[in-house]
């Protein structure tokens, strides 16, 4: 039917047919609620020597399946939403690149792989977050030496706060944040 839907295991057990939208439009055509012409193109079914039972009963089955389409295509955006991290990997020229995976790990790797593309002096320990909304906060300092990392928080002050903790705690100083960038887009923030 080239008909493909995600599944939702809160929605399959509400609507055992609904391990899938292909599943569950299969058991409409086979149950005579739905019909299919080869192009693929579905039409209700029913016809003019049914009973007013019949056809109440075949709105009551289509009722629930388009009920149990609405809950799996509408949860595919939260329950079925896909991890998401977000990395960068601190360097002491500047040159950062925000990166994306399905895992920390993954997300991490990219991070430092993409920051060796850029720069020698990377950190190796990418700063990551799964949360889209987060900052991160770029920050060098000059006391004792030279040195770069990056927080990451919900908003610039709690990234700030982060990699502001990790120099004192290192016995930095002299420090000043250099760039902002959005964990969702990997955009530069003003």
């Amino acid at each position: 039917m080239g008909v493909s839907l995600p599944a939702h295991p809160a929605v399959a057990a509400l609507c055992p047919a609904a391990r899938g939208g292909k599943a569950l439009l299969a058991a409409l055509v086979d149950h005579g609620a739905l019909g299919y012409h080869q192009r693929g193109k579905i039409e209700l079914v029913g016809n003019a020597t049914q009973s007013g039972g019949e056809m109440q009963m075949r709105a009551r089955i289509l009722a629930v399946a388009f009920l149990c389409l609405a809950g799996v295509t509408g949860t595919a955006g939260h329950g079925l939403a896909q991890q998401w991290y977000a990395a960068v990997d601190a360097n002491n020229d500047g040159s950062l690149q925000v990166v994306w995976d399905t895992t920390k790990d993954g997300a991490s790797q990219k991070a430092v792989a993409a920051c060796k593309r850029a720069s020698k002096t990377c950190s190796g320990l990418a700063a990551h977050t799964d949360q889209r909304g987060d900052v991160f906060v770029y920050m060098c300092c000059t006391k004792p030496r030279l040195g770069c990392s990056i927080g990451v928080g919900e908003d610039r002050n709690a990234g700030l706060a982060m990699v502001r903790k990790v120099f004192s705690d290192a016995g930095f100083s002299q420090c000043t944040a250099k760039q902002y960038l959005s964990a969702n887009t990997g955009a530069r923030l003003k």
